[in-house]
């Protein structure tokens, strides 16, 4: 909301426990970064879908029929664990988001008209392994880690005794928020040199990569 979207422009899944956990010193606050000066949690207002509800049933059927149309471009970003073909839903959620599962979303997203292009961001281990078999057109995918790799956690908070992010992520806001008129290229290329603890990829529509990110995301 504060990059100028509108809240019905945004859908949001988180478990949505880090707020209220006894080992938060910080109630109802999020942080990235260990200055503590930035909360980052929305409220729970703005959360669509939390607890029980994010499941990876929820996560197609949120893509399927999103509320957009040919002449939309579409923003997704995933943040959390993987594994070969798949990507975690949290403990309590049923199963795994599956490479079948999301690819099927994906391409139904295109062939319902749901986009105009679509750039979808996965910081998971293994991410690579489920965008390499995506074949939904007008889609760019860049995943922190090939297909046979784990990403790794950034920026350590000793005061909360945990990390607060990822490599891939922190990279990510941090190239959008001072480059805002980049490509998706230039996007790619800086995460692949930056991130260094995996292998930053790029799969799908080449040609995509000329759009500017602020097609998708106002930065």
């Amino acid at each position: 909301v504060n990059r100028g979207f509108k809240a019905n422009d945004i859908v949001l899944m988180a478990y949505d426990d880090i707020p209220t956990l006894r080992q938060n010193p910080f109630q109802g606050q999020i942080f990235h970064t260990t200055d503590h000066k930035n909360n980052v949690y929305p409220g729970t207002s703005a959360i669509n879908y939390k607890g029980k509800t994010v499941t990876a049933q929820q996560f197609y059927d949120v893509l399927e029929n999103l509320d957009s149309t040919t002449n939309d471009y579409v923003y997704i970003y995933y943040d959390n664990h993987g594994g070969p073909g798949i990507l975690g839903v949290p403990d309590g959620c049923g199963t795994h988001i599956t490479t079948k599962g999301l690819k099927a979303a994906l391409k139904n997203m295109y062939n319902n008209g749901k986009y105009k292009n679509c750039l979808f961001g996965i910081e998971a281990c293994y991410s690579g392994s489920l965008a390499e078999e995506f074949d939904a057109p007008n889609l760019a995918v860049i995943t922190a880690a090939n297909d046979a790799e784990s990403s790794y956690a950034a920026t350590y908070d000793s005061v909360i005794g945990s990390y607060l992010s990822n490599e891939f992520t922190n990279y990510w806001i941090a190239y959008l928020d001072s480059n805002p008129d980049c490509t998706i290229g230039e996007l790619y290329t800086t995460m692949k040199a930056k991130t260094a603890g995996s292998h930053v990829m790029y799969y799908g529509d080449e040609s995509m990569k000329d759009l500017k990110v602020s097609l998708f995301v106002n930065v």
